[in-house]
């Protein structure tokens, strides 16, 4: 729940079945989070993409990691290219998920290109991202979707968790595409002659369900 100064969480227990303690983790350094980027949980904590009042482009992420009494808040600033987008449309084209190789990555659509990052946890450096992977979509997409005359649209609609797979849509006559970000295998999933919908997705729904715990 998104508050002024501040974002309440509670956890639900796969344990105990039931929903812990209300808490209120304070936004540092006037933050802006924006809800309807998706979250994503890793190591125990859950991410966002978010900005400040000043800039609300997709210049940081924030970290929250929810305790038995308090929360604990970490910022972060993502690669310099994240932060052209606003952070209103950044869903759109900055997405953060938890990769295959078990580290927190970033994906950043900047048509024609799309870069995968990964995160270091102890970036001596002062550089915490490092570049992954990029894929030259012209060479993966139909050729008509990059033609100026056609006006189409190139969006992420989803990232799937450890599966390395990144869900794209291209508004138009384009459709909706699934690319394996390792592989750079791309599949037309379907056409784009029907209303945009969204849905979850598990590349192996069966091992998925195999290890969830009984309620």
């Amino acid at each position: 729940m998104d508050r002024p100064n501040g974002i309440r969480l509670r956890v639900f227990s796969s344990q105990t079945g039931q929903w812990g303690t209300a808490v209120t983790a304070q936004l540092p350094g006037n933050m802006v989070v924006h809800l309807c980027s998706p979250a994503v949980v890793h190591r125990g904590a859950v991410h966002w993409i978010c900005g400040t009042r000043a800039l609300p482009n997709a210049v940081h992420a924030l970290a929250v990691r929810p305790g038995q009494a308090d929360v604990s808040v970490c910022r972060f600033d993502l690669p310099l290219r994240a932060g052209i987008h606003r952070l209103n449309h950044a869903a759109e084209a900055v997405r953060l998920f938890s990769s295959a190789q078990g580290c927190l990555s970033l994906v950043l659509l900047d048509e024609p290109l799309i870069s995968v990052w990964n995160f270091k946890d102890n970036g001596a450096d002062g550089r915490p991202w490092e570049l992954h992977k990029t894929v030259h979509l012209m060479s993966v997409l139909p050729s008509t979707i990059f033609d100026p005359s056609a006006e189409w649209g190139l969006s992420v609609v989803a990232s799937c968790d450890q599966s390395g797979s990144l869900f794209l849509r291209a508004v138009g006559e384009g459709g909706l595409f699934v690319l394996n970000l390792e592989t750079e295998a791309m599949s037309r999933v379907r056409n784009d002659h029907c209303a945009k919908f969204l849905c979850p997705y598990v590349a192996n729904l069966s091992s998925c369900l195999g290890a969830m715990k009984n309620f």
